[in-house]
């Protein structure tokens, strides 16, 4: 791999694993809102790189609305986007839990 910022993220996040949290996210999102509910591989990396720029700037503590007056915060998505997506993010089938027991 070459030495790039999505080279690196990939050795972590894999296109196998964050297609597993875009299904199950979006499972749990229809599931909730009782109608189809879809989320995009772009918009999931633009989640995870938001929480990552979050960490980083140690704000998580911060009020979401206060980050989005950032600059780099509304350019990779919008703030009622990353709310949606925080509110409904799964990294498993809630419904499969118990055959993992």
């Amino acid at each position: 791999m070459k030495g790039t910022v999505r080279s690196a993220f990939s050795l972590i996040i894999d296109d196998e694993i964050s297609e597993h949290i875009r299904t199950c996210t979006e499972l749990e999102a229809s599931k909730i809102l009782e109608k189809k509910w879809s989320l995009t591989q772009i918009k999931l990396k633009a989640f995870i790189v938001i929480l990552y720029a979050r960490e980083t700037y140690e704000a998580k503590n911060l009020k979401s609305l206060y980050l989005w007056n950032k600059q780099f915060f509304p350019l990779t998505m919008s703030r009622n986007n990353f709310m949606e997506i925080l509110h409904f993010i799964q990294f498993d089938k809630k419904n499969e839990r118990s055959q993992r027991l």
